[in-house]
């Protein structure tokens, strides 16, 4: 069986890790407002690789390093 950790998506695990640090530390709401702009921009990320990989023909890698890498 996988370890649920590796269904997250890293917004999602980091979410998670803020929930648990809520009891011990103080984590403002505007927190939670990034958060959800996170998973927005990973949704959008995602739905770009994947069409990516249909018209592109790129491997990950390359997509990930032509979109996304040293900036």
């Amino acid at each position: 069986m996988r370890n649920i950790e590796e269904k997250l998506t890293a917004v999602q695990w980091l979410r998670n890790e803020f929930i648990k640090l809520e009891t011990s530390v103080v984590v403002h709401g505007v927190m939670y407002e990034l958060l959800d702009r996170a998973e927005e921009i990973e949704k959008d990320i995602v739905k770009g690789a994947h069409v990516s990989g249909f018209t592109d023909k790129l491997i990950p890698e390359e997509y990930y390093n032509r979109n996304y890498g040293k900036q």
